[in-house]
């Protein structure tokens, strides 16, 4: 899978970069970003695949490998959903408004939209571990969980509230 992933991607970002047809088209941009969330993503499946064949069944993983992975899976699956609404969104408006879809998607705005989608799933990387107490391998579904204590949070705001 993670083989196929990267086979797959590395000549997308290639010709996106390459190729002069491509300078003007805003969804090759976000095509490219995606192609990058695409690579981390197997390079997370590669993480589990790791896990799973070096480790003997009775073996616990240790929990800051396990963290990173479960990280890796929200946050990359995250951002190829938000890159896939992000070209969602620069399709229709080259169907609704043609004439004017160049004005409002330029590269300073298209760069914008992908640095926001990059740092919002590093935010979401950090407050993914904020209060986890455990967490496990299962080696039937080769999938990390984590158990959370929800407590941190909350009065992380609660402790906002009142100071203001």
């Amino acid at each position: 899978m993670s083989l196929a992933t990267f086979a797959a991607n590395v000549p997308v970002i290639f010709v996106t970069f390459r190729n002069p047809r491509f300078e003007n088209d805003s969804v090759a941009k976000i095509i490219s970003s995606l192609a990058v969330s695409d690579i981390v993503n197997g390079i997370i499946a590669t993480c589990c695949a790791g896990v799973a064949w070096s480790l003997q069944p009775g073996e616990q993983v240790p929990t800051w490998l396990l963290r990173i992975i479960n990280c890796g899976m929200y946050t990359f699956g995250l951002c190829s959903l938000w890159h896939l609404v992000a070209v969602s969104v620069v399709k229709c408006t080259v169907i609704v408004r043609p004439l004017t879809h160049f004005s409002i998607f330029t590269d300073r705005v298209l760069r914008a939209i992908i640095c926001i989608i990059w740092t919002m799933d590093l935010i979401v990387i950090g407050t993914i571990n904020v209060g986890v107490i455990d967490a496990r391998f299962n080696w039937i579904t080769v999938i990390t969980s984590t158990s959370r204590n929800d407590r941190p949070l909350p009065s992380a705001f609660a402790s906002e509230l009142s100071s203001v």
